[in-house]
Order: C-alpha cells, then structure tokens, then sequence
C-alpha cells in the first residue's frame, strides 16, 4: 500500500503520495476479497454469528424473566435453540456454551429483537455491525480529513479484525461506530456532544473505556466539556438502565465483569468465563499462563515501553506530542496493547492508528503493519489447516492469540513515525 495524497498537509504528512495501490497490494486486495467471500460462504453459515446467537439467547432469555447474567439460565436457554432435537447422525458441530457480559440497557435492545424471529434478528444484527463499522471508519476518515476512496475502504472492510467482528457478530463494530463519530465531533468542536456519543462505548468496558479515555485527553479539540459530556452520558445511560430494568440487573452486569477480569488470573479457579481469555491480542496475553495478572499487566507496560522508545528513540515522543494525531495515534495503539482483556475482533480500534500510519512516508515497521492488518486472517487460517494436514498438528487455544503480532506491529509501527524521515522516504510513494 502506498501513503495518502490529496490531503490535508500537515507535520508529518507528504502531500505528494496518493492511495495508488501498488501491485503488490492490489493482489493482496483480491486474496483478501476472495477470502472474505469464502468465509461468508454456506460452508460457514454453521459457525456463523456465535456471538449473535448469544445474543438472541440473552435477550430471549431475558423476555421470558430469565437473568442472562446466571451462566446456568443462559446455558440452558442456548441449548434449547441451538443444541435441542438434533438428530445423532448430525454432523454439525454442536454451539458451544457462551455467557453473556454487557450491559442490562442493550439486552432491553436484545429482547425487543425477538419479534425478528432467529434469522431476522441475525440479518439485522449483521446489517447493524457492518453499517455502523463502516460509518465509524469513514467518520475517521473526515476527522482526519483524509480522501474518501475505494483502497481504504475495502482494506478496511476485508481486515481480519473487521471481517471477525462481523463473522461472529461482536459488538467491537458498534465500539468502532461510536468512536469514530465522537472522534469526528471533538474535531469539529462538538465537545460536549463528542463525549456524550463516546459515553456508548461502555457497551465493552474492557475495550471501550480505554478507546474514550485516548479520544478525551488525546485528541484534537479536546475539552473539559468533552469529558463532562462523557460523564454526563454514562450518568444517563445508568438511570435509564435503573428506570428499564431496576438496579439489581445492573448489579449482576458489574459482577460479571468482575467474573472475566477473575477468569484472567493464573491463580483463580478454572470458571464458565475462562474460554473467554483464550486468543488475548494485546501485550499482557504474553505473560497471564505465566504471572497473576497484575504483574502481567507490568510486565506488558515494561515491554510497551520498550518497542515504543525502540520505534521513536530518544526525541521522538516530543514531535509526537506536538502532532496531535501522532498523539491520538500513538495512544490509541498503546492503549490497546495494554488492554488485558482484547481479542483480535477488537483490533479494528487501531484502524485510526493505521490509517496514520499509511498517510505518512512508509517504513520497514509501516509496510509489515499495514500488511498484517490486511492478511492477518488468511494467514492464520493457511497456517493452521497446513499445521493439522500437513503435520498433524492441531494448535491448542491458548491465552495469547496472533492478534498479539498486529497490536505490536501497529505500536512499534506508530512510535516509529516520531523519528524524523530520512530523505529518501519523504519524497515518492512506494507500494509495499
């Protein structure tokens, strides 16, 4: 891929490189279309939607005065619409149990999606994902005041943290939505509505507090009103959340989310939240088979500092801080590979760093991250099917996933656009 042309100048950008793909990049383009295709394909359709299953049994659930917080309830209410009845020469994999962790005011939203019926309910769900994916990278886009073009837009689309969040149906699209907007108001002096819109992104705690956090003090045209925006957003939220469905639902959210952080821990007990911390893709994935989590929370923020000061070097986290969308940039990828709880599906937040990272002068870092982000997918599904054909082998879910190789590449990658550019980078694009 080649660095963005037509935009607005600004520190570290050179306005003569344009979104021309190279050929290298055009073929990758087409593998990852091709691929996109075959997993949305009815070979799939079987796995397809795990968590928009959970979903619909959660709000299912829910509409039959059952508590989807309670692992047993819900666990019960999946196998009675995916597991029950099935004949035993059925060859389909049975739905592998999954709890439920968001907040009580969207499983009001859940429940009213029953009237859909099972196969309506994923279409819309589907159709929302992919609109409100799509909106929050194109909002990034005019934040950035970056083109609106054809390679972005389908590099973004066919990425593997995109095409997972839409193949299993996770909320991560709905976080980009919103993020992208709120990050599209404070640069546009919205503030107090840019922090009341990034307020929605408690729907995923673990991801979305961290993401608001990086847009309230880190981006341009931050505020105070920003933040009192945010508060004032999360305040209402709860009292709708009390006025719908009264406190004790909110009480039951809260402690499951105390439930996966426990699941995290090398010391707690193995619980119905630990297949949840399998595949982590940030930094502290590295080290929770092998630390309690605080330390594996330390130990990634000694290792994030290093690939940090190992891309800027010395001076370089002064430019970034005179750059303010090197700074959001930087935080944002950051932010993210510290996130102990972060699967690859959540990955498509470092969209806005990666979009920065291919509107400067490429790189060694630039090209491998901008290449992972896009053929991360294929890769692993190649790497695995010619590891269990060819050689037998059947990779064993773990708590790091290969996520991890992305939000290294993105962070090291970022922190590298603070050093200064050596001549012969700054003045023609070359594909990668």
């Amino acid at each position: 891929m080649v660095a963005l042309a037509g935009i607005r100048p600004g520190p570290g950008r050179a306005a003569s490189l344009s979104w021309r793909p190279g050929l290298f990049t055009r073929g990758l383009l087409v593998v990852n279309v091709v691929f996109a295709a075959w997993l949305f394909s009815p070979v799939w359709w079987s796995q397809l939607g795990e968590d928009t299953r959970v979903f619909y049994a959660a709000g299912s659930l829910a509409a039959h005065h059952g508590d989807p917080y309670d692992p047993r309830q819900l666990f019960s209410e999946e196998d009675r619409l995916y597991n029950a009845g099935r004949a035993t020469h059925d060859d389909r994999p049975r739905f592998a149990h999954a709890t439920y962790a968001n907040p009580p005011l969207f499983t009001c939203v859940l429940q009213a999606g029953q009237r859909l019926g099972p196969v309506g309910f994923h279409v819309v769900s589907g159709a929302v994902l992919l609109g409100a994916g799509l909106a929050g990278f194109l909002a990034i886009l005019k934040a950035g005041r970056w083109p609106v073009r054809g390679l972005p837009l389908i590099f973004f689309l066919t990425s593997g943290p995109m095409l997972l969040a839409l193949f299993v149906g996770n909320t991560s699209a709905l976080l980009m939505g919103a993020w992208g907007a709120g990050y599209l108001l404070l640069t546009r002096g919205r503030a107090l509505m840019a922090g009341a819109l990034l307020s929605l992104l408690v729907l995923k705690p673990s991801v979305g507090i961290p993401a608001a956090l990086v847009a309230l003090f880190l981006a341009e045209g931050r505020s105070k009103r920003a933040v009192v925006g945010f508060g004032g957003g999360v305040a209402v939220l709860a009292l709708i959340d009390v006025a719908l469905t009264g406190v004790a639902p909110l009480g039951r959210w809260v402690a499951t989310l105390a439930g996966y952080t426990a699941a995290l821990s090398l010391e707690g007990p193995t619980t119905t939240f630990s297949s949840n911390s399998a595949g982590q893709s940030s930094l502290p994935g590295l080290f929770l088979d092998h630390l309690a989590l605080p330390l594996a929370v330390a130990a990634a923020v000694f290792l994030a500092a290093l690939i940090v000061a190992g891309g800027a070097g010395i001076h370089g986290l002064q430019k970034a801080r005179a750059d303010p969308e090197l700074r959001l940039a930087l935080g944002m990828a950051l932010l993210l590979a510290l996130c102990p709880y972060l699967h690859l599906n959540d990955v498509i937040l470092d969209a806005m760093p990666v979009l920065v990272i291919a509107s400067r002068p490429l790189r060694a870092g630039s090209r491998l991250c901008l290449v992972l982000f896009a053929a991360l997918a294929p890769v692993q599904v190649v790497g695995v099917a010619v590891a269990s054909i060819g050689f037998h082998y059947q990779p064993s879910a773990g708590t790091a996933g290969i996520g991890i190789a992305l939000t290294v590449a993105a962070l090291f990658a970022t922190a590298q656009l603070a050093r200064p550019v050596p001549p012969s980078a700054a003045s023609f694009p070359v594909p990668a």
